[in-house]
């Protein structure tokens, strides 16, 4: 992309100040770079049509509800870490689910064999002169700013074959560091709550031994661990997978800022 901003290290805590305009593309006036026939070419291909599955999908990775439990200390624990296994996973989906739209986009320039490293290559192409910012904020959380108006008026194709893709791309970064983010905690939790199985169950006799000697508790806490060691071999998993696709848009991203991995 032409006119590019190297990507930079920021705290986490700051927030960058972004540039982005919406254009109304309806009333914009024929861009200079591309002929009638692109425009004709362009309302003819949508990519939304092409649902070839060139992308698989994690569909068989399941969410997690909980068994409630009587305790509530215990029932928070084991909910608090469903919430963030479930956030990730549905984190982890959109970002297969963007790369995928991103690919649909170039499906007739790689000839049905939309790498990712060529499909940005392509998209920087395209972009021409468009002043493309990526700013690195922290390992996983990485940033794309740019100004659609800008983008708009000097890329060298339609405007929607420009837009949609860049905004793929950049939500693509934000739901790989949204997937991979909590991760760490999330094992670390999930591994301290099994070993702590006997003596969540003590407490639950103790809490009420009256009224079933904590039965119906323990029945909840031995279904939850089942969940938990279940659910722990899908973060694994979900990790792995989430690490790999960030380090393939990172990889691909060199054709849009040459060293960013070394922000």
């Amino acid at each position: 992309m032409g006119n590019i901003c190297c990507c930079t290290y920021e705290n986490d805590s700051d927030s960058p100040q972004s540039t982005i305009r919406s254009p109304l593309l309806g009333s914009q006036t024929l861009n200079p770079h591309y002929t009638q026939t692109d425009y004709q070419s362009a309302r003819q291909y949508n990519p939304r049509e092409d649902m070839r599955p060139f992308e698989k999908h994690t569909d068989s990775l399941t969410l997690f509800e909980m068994t409630t439990v009587p305790v509530t200390s215990i029932d928070t624990q084991f909910k608090d870490q469903a919430k963030l296994y479930n956030d990730a996973v549905d984190a982890y989906k959109h970002l297969q689910l963007e790369i995928h739209n991103l690919k649909r986009y170039f499906l007739v320039e790689t000839r049905g064999i939309p790498e990712l490293k060529k499909c940005l290559q392509i998209l920087a192409s395209r972009c021409d002169v468009a002043r493309i910012t990526i700013k690195r904020k922290s390992r996983t959380l990485i940033e794309v700013y740019y100004d659609e108006q800008h983008v708009s008026e000097t890329c060298t194709v339609t405007p929607e074959r420009v837009l949609e893709p860049l905004r793929h791309y950049k939500n693509a970064f934000k739901h790989v560091h949204d997937a991979l983010h909590y991760m760490p905690e999330l094992k670390e939790n999930i591994s301290v709550i099994i070993n702590d199985e006997k003596a969540m169950l003590r407490e639950t006799i103790e809490v009420d031994p009256m009224r079933d000697g904590g039965v119906e508790g323990m029945r909840a806490i031995t279904s939850n661990i089942k969940k938990l060691k279940k659910m722990n071999l899908n973060v694994c998993d979900v990790e792995g997978r989430a690490q790999k696709t960030f380090n393939e848009l990172v990889e691909a991203s060199k054709y849009v800022v040459p060293d960013i991995s070394e922000c």
